[in-house]
Order: C-alpha cells, then sequence, then structure tokens
C-alpha cells in the first residue's frame, strides 16, 4: 500500500504546502458500463483511456473520512497525511474510541491519503474524492495493511481489489526478472515477462471499465504507461495540468521506470531523460513543476547521485531560467539548500528534539562539546536497524 519509508532528513521530505491556483468543482461519480467521454487516440491495443470529463483535473471538496478496528484500541491515535507522491504530509489526527476513529467532514482535494496507527510505519492508503462525500473504512486488526475493506466508497473498493493483483502481478515479474541475468535464457524470460504485462494491462482495462469515471479509472490509466516503449514520448500520456498527479504515486514510479529504461545508468543518460522530464512538467504549472524537480531531486538525493543533485540545483532552482512563482521557487530553494548542506564538508540543519531521560539536545549545541560527534540515524520498527 504506498508503504512509506522513514527518512533522515525531515527538512528534505516536507513536500510544498502551495494551494491549489485552479481547482475544479467536485463532481458526482457517474455510474455507467462504460467510461464516458474519454478520448480517442492511436494508443497500443491494450490500452484503455479512463479518464473523462467526470474525471478530469483537481476536485477539492468536502469528504466525511471515519471507520472501525477490530482490537482493544482505545486512546490509540489515527493520523491523516496528505500524499505527494511518495511523501507524507500530516494533516490530522483523532482518538480511537469503543474501535472507532472519526476525522469528521473537511475539505480534500482529491487523491491518495495515508492513515496511519500511532505510527507512520503502520500505514494504509485511502482514496478522499470530493464526488463521493463519504469514506467508511474497516480494519479487522491493529495493523492496517491486513484486513483492510471499504464499508463506504467505491474508490477504496476498486483500490484494495486492484492493488491486490498489482502486488501478485509484480512479484510475478520481479521472480521472473531474476533469470535475465543469463544469457542463455534471456530472450525467454524477456517473452515470458512481457506476456505477463500484457495480461495485466488486460486487467486493468477490465478496472478501467469496472469502475468508470472515477479517480481510481484515471490512475490507472496513467499507469499504463501508454507510450512505455518509446524514450521520446513515454510522458505524452500525462496531463501535466492536472494537479491531482501530485497526489498518486505515478510521476515517481514512472521517474524511476524512465531512469532504468533509458538512462543507460550513464551520467549522461541522467542527465538528458532529467532534462526531458523537467521540459515535459514545463507544459503544467508551477506547482506540478516544483513537485516533479523535488521528487527528481529527493530520488537522486536517496540514491546517493549527489552530482545529479547540484545539476539540478544549479540549473532549475537556483539559474535564472527556473521560470517559477517567486514563493515556490523559495520553497525550492531552501529544500535544495538542505541538499547542499549535507554534502562532505557541508553543514547540516540544525535540530533540537526530546531526550528519552527529560530535557532537549540541540544538535549545534552538541556538536560544539567535542573534537568529533557521530550522529546515527535509526527506527525502532526497522529489523535492520
Amino acid at each position: 500500500m504506498m508503504n512509506n519509508v522513514a527518512m533522515v532528513i525531515i527538512t528534505l521530505l516536507t513536500a510544498s504546502g502551495c494551494a491549489s491556483s485552479s481547482t475544479d468543482s467536485a463532481e458526482a461519480i457517474t455510474p455507467a458500463n462504460q467510461v464516458e467521454n474519454s478520448e480517442v487516440s492511436d494508443a497500443p491495443a491494450l490500452y484503455v483511456n479512463g479518464i473523462t470529463d467526470s474525471n478530469k483535473g483537481l476536485k477539492k471538496g468536502a469528504v466525511s473520512l471515519k471507520g472501525t478496528i477490530t482490537g482493544s484500541l482505545n486512546g490509540a491515535t489515527m493520523y491523516l497525511y496528505e500524499t505527494e507522491g511518495s511523501e507524507n504530509l500530516l494533516i490530522d489526527s483523532c482518538k480511537v474510541a469503543t474501535g472507532t476513529f472519526d476525522f469528521g467532514t473537511k475539505d480534500y482535494e482529491v487523491g491518495f491519503y495515508t492513515l496511519a496507527l500511532n505510527t507512520l510505519s503502520n500505514p494504509a492508503s485511502v482514496i478522499l474524492n470530493p464526488a463521493e462525500g463519504a469514506v467508511e473504512i474497516q480494519f479487522k486488526s491493529g495493523r492496517l495493511e491486513n484486513g483492510m475493506s471499504s464499508v463506504k466508497s467505491v474508490e477504496n473498493k476498486a483500490w484494495l481489489a486492484y492493488y491486490a493483483e498489482e502486488k501478485v502481478h509484480r512479484d510475478k515479474v520481479r521472480e521472473l526478472s531474476k533469470n535475465l541475468g543469463n544469457q542463455s535464457v534471456k530472450a525467454k524470460f524477456e517473452k515470458l515477462i512481457q506476456e505477463k504485462k500484457d495480461e495485466f494491462q488486460v486487467r486493468q482495462g477490465e478496472f478501467i471499465n469496472q469502475y468508470p469515471n472515477t479517480f481510481f479509472a484515471k490512475v490507472v490509466t496513467w499507469k499504463q504507461t501508454k507510450f512505455g516503449d518509446n524514450k521520446s514520448t513515454y510522458w505524452d500520456d500525462l496531463d501535466f495540468t492536472d494537479e491531482s498527479l501530485i497526489h498518486t504515486p505515478v510521476v515517481s514510479d514512472r521517474i524511476q521506470d524512465y531512469m532504468r529504461a533509458y538512462s543507460g545508468g550513464t551520467e549522461s543518460g541522467f542527465l538528458n531523460a532529467t532534462d526531458l522530464i523537467i521540459s515535459k512538467a514545463d507544459q503544467g504549472n508551477d506547482r506540478i513543476k516544483s513537485f516533479v524537480i523535488l521528487t527528481l531531486l529527493e530520488g537522486f538525493y536517496s540514491t546517493g547521485m549527489d552530482n545529479m543533485c547540484l545539476y539540478i540545483m544549479d540549473n532549475y532552482v537556483y539559474g535564472e531560467n527556473c521560470g517559477l512563482e517567486m514563493d515556490i521557487a523559495s520553497i525550492l530553494q531552501n529544500r535544495s539548500s538542505a541538499v547542499k548542506n549535507l554534502q562532505i564538508g557541508g553543514v547540516p540543519p540544525n535540530f533540537t528534539v526530546p531526550k528519552h531521560d527529560g530535557g532537549s539536545l540541540n544538535l549545534k549545541s552538541e556538536v560544539a562539546k567535542y573534537d568529533y560527534t557521530l550522529l546515527m540515524f535509526w527506527a525502532s520498527y526497522c529489523h535492520k536497524c
């Protein structure tokens, strides 16, 4: 369920909270047997377009969110995070009482959100869509991903069914991919992998037709990657003016896939891929462009590709050709400064945290006491830590 990894530097991961410059009014999900008003194109035969007049654009409106949890969890805290790509922004919380939680009715932008019980290491993804108005979720245990079901939400019923099949598909492809290093059978397994991908794309089309005009159908449409076998047109099926992209894992997933497929693993390949992706994002507005730039920055930073981070900052954040509005440019520059400060020889961002035995610890003050300081980050729920 789009599991979230605890990252080391929070300043790098808190995604932009800029308000949308153009928010469409919410429309009701149309109960139809076929996708309405979908665009006609020369797409591959297996491709099904579930983007319609009903689910285009970023909708915002009132949604009530509540649910139940089986088990003795009274007093536990349920947190609600807004997602931006693979990142999470805490926006609300409530206490679990007599096995229920209730966030009330509030305004949300359509997209994926994360529920987390007590800690972000215990998450579950939900879709909030103002077109539905109400979402009710049931959990059969305190481990949210286990036994999650949708009581009142077509969007989440669809997503839960789809995600289960997608996970099985990914595992099968991953298992087959282990044989690609053997040149004597590589062609055979490449064919088997493509067959599995084609089979799953048929299922994606069936899901889209089963749940027409939903946000879910739009996300699955984007997940198909209509032009996935073409380096120059790979991104052409994404509408970078649709700000609901931000509240999905689509862009971050696609960036990883694109880099694997077309960068060649070389610095020049990564540079060319980065320039092309940002040029596509330039077709949208500042919010979309900043989201794409930050996603690229964080991806390169997390994989230790410091040179790529510096390239993006020099050419697209601090450079004169950035072209972003001042408030978004400032956010990018502040977060990019944190990346630069974490290079060897840089000064890390200061912070103050509570100590387990009382009081607090300030990094700058602590470091001043010693010639050398070793700082270790770990999580109690991480078996590797």
